[in-house]
């Protein structure tokens, strides 16, 4: 499923200014939230950010401080 999401042009330069991919980073927000609200479990949460392993998730998991 794609997903569209509008932001206004000001505040979207203002955070791609911030450096990384401004999709991914929207992805990887969006699905921690959803996770932490286990509404999605650890196996769905890799599949969604396409991580191979289980240890990349781990890893992604503690970069953002959730355990």
């Amino acid at each position: 499923m794609d997903l569209t999401v509008e932001i206004p042009d000001d505040i979207a330069s203002q955070m791609s200014a911030a450096g990384g991919d401004l999709s991914r980073r929207m992805l990887e927000g969006f699905a921690l939230e959803e996770y932490k609200a286990e509404r999605i479990a650890n196996a769905q949460l890799r599949r969604v950010l396409g991580f191979e392993t289980r240890y990349e998730l781990d890893g992604f998991l503690k970069a953002h401080d959730v355990g």
